[in-house]
């Protein structure tokens, strides 16, 4: 399998935005030396992987060229606005796309505004504004239901179990090819829920758990978590289909 618990259940995990949320200077009152000496390492260790992205640029990432700040120069400082011949062409036909058309036509008459903003999106893909959306319409019985806790307080480090009290915060649903029990042949499709819950943890935070996620890759252009409807052997499963014996996406 792609992620494993280990990969939302770490021994020493990271601040979300969920756990910065409870944490006032009433809270470190409450902990001791060496639990606020651990909760700043990780505190810093997050500061310094933030600090990392926000100088990422052009020059030194994969980042695309367009996402260099218009003040910024080539080497990712700011003051130098100097464009190349390529830059400027290309602001130019932005420019003249983002131009507005609600000028009177040879006839005289000034289109709608909606008019102008339908002929602007024509062309672009995904769904129109104000389109009704296409959701899942199949109901599927729930064959297995797995629910993910936290082990381990983000906090203060101490370890937490099924004693403690807990609730669910979110779930997802994921469908995934199984083998049959003995005698039987074939695949079979199963669905699962899985339930990730939050603990309350005697310093009186509460961590919770979160579909597992791998760290970035230039290599990849989508990012690989654990949050999608189909699983690891079932995407295998399509992917031989289509790929390998060429059949059709209906078939």
């Amino acid at each position: 399998p792609l992620f494993s618990d280990a990969t939302h259940r770490s021994d020493m995990p990271h601040l979300s935005d969920h756990d910065l949320r409870q944490f006032d200077d009433a809270y470190l009152e409450t902990l001791t030396l060496e639990q606020a000496r651990a909760l700043l390492g990780r505190a810093l260790a997050d500061l310094k992987t933030a600090r990392e992205r926000l100088g990422q640029n052009p020059s030194n990432s994969s980042c695309p060229p367009s996402s260099r700040a218009p003040w910024a120069g080539r080497d990712g400082s700011e003051g130098s606005t100097a464009q190349t011949p390529s830059e400027a062409e290309s602001a130019a036909g932005d420019a003249e796309d983002t131009a507005p058309t609600d000028a009177p036509d040879e006839e005289g008459e000034t289109p709608p505004a909606g008019a102008t903003q339908c002929r602007r999106c024509a062309g672009r893909a995904g769904r129109r504004r104000g389109a009704k959306g296409h959701s899942r319409t199949q109901v599927l019985p729930i064959d297995v239901e797995r629910p993910h806790a936290p082990s381990i307080c983000a906090g203060c480090a101490q370890p937490l179990s099924e004693a403690h009290a807990s609730r669910a915060h979110n779930a997802r649903y994921e469908l995934e090819l199984t083998q049959p029990g003995a005698g039987a042949t074939g695949l079979l499709l199963q669905q699962t829920k899985q339930t990730y819950l939050e603990r309350q943890c005697p310093c009186g935070h509460w961590p919770r758990a979160e579909p597992g996620r791998c760290e970035e890759d230039s290599d990849w252009t989508v990012s690989l978590s654990e949050w999608h409807l189909a699983g690891a052997l079932l995407v295998a499963f399509i992917c031989a289909l289509t790929q390998r014996m060429r059949l059709s996406r209906a078939k």
